[in-house]
């Protein structure tokens, strides 16, 4: 059993432990379950292994599976670890669901735009700081105007050198959309603040959008 409570960085949220259980480990498999605060906000986190640490070998994929229940929404993800001559790779099936995008909000300090239910699910590798987002599938309902958007492909990737890119392909309401973007860090301006550069194209019934800008 574990109880905890974690103090981080000035305006960011207590993290407190409620309750911890953990079973498994070199011989057997592991499964976690914390549940707790995050400031106001409740939040669940499970993790479970299919085999023992010791079988966990060089270039052998180990597989595991895990969620979080944060505020309304809802992270699964199921695959498996492998460790490498150059570190760990990851690589498994997520899905993303939840009431509204009132997560954004809690943990992040955010105002997000209101919206209705959503689900994505995607496809997840990680490898030598290297992440890939891809097959990204699914829906989101009541977002301003729309009464949904939908997303039939998306991928997004992020590199060792913090470079961002993204494509997505779907629909709002009935009419086809498409949206690309790039950004990543650039360099500082006279205040010494950094300065992340930004490209955005996009498209939907005809009409083209491209911008450039920094942030």
């Amino acid at each position: 059993e574990l109880n905890a409570h974690l103090q981080g960085p000035e305006d960011t949220p207590d993290i407190t432990v409620v309750q911890g259980h953990g079973t498994g480990g070199l011989r057997e498999p592991i499964q976690l379950s914390i549940q707790g605060q995050y400031g106001d906000t409740s939040f669940a986190w499970k993790f479970k292994s299919e085999r023992p640490i010791e079988d966990l070998q060089l270039e052998k994929p180990w597989p595991i599976e895990g969620q979080i229940k944060i505020a309304d929404a809802q992270i699964d993800g199921r695959g498996t670890m492998t460790l490498t001559t150059t570190g760990e790779k990851f690589e498994f099936d997520g899905r993303l669901q939840g009431k509204s995008f009132n997560l954004i909000e809690h943990v992040f300090g955010i105002g997000p735009p209101q919206t209705g239910p959503y689900d994505f699910t995607y496809q997840v590798s990680i490898a030598e700081d290297n992440y890939r987002v891809r097959n990204i599938k699914g829906q989101m309902q009541g977002v301003g105007i729309w009464k949904r958007i939908l997303i039939n492909q998306g991928e997004v990737t992020a590199d060792a050198d913090g470079l961002l890119k993204g494509a997505v392909d779907g629909r709002f309401d009935d009419l086809p959309m498409t949206i690309a973007f790039e950004g990543g860090p650039g360099k500082s301006d006279q205040a010494g603040q950094a300065v992340w550069p930004i490209k955005l194209a996009a498209s939907s019934a005809g009409v083209n959008l491209n911008a450039e800008g920094a942030i």
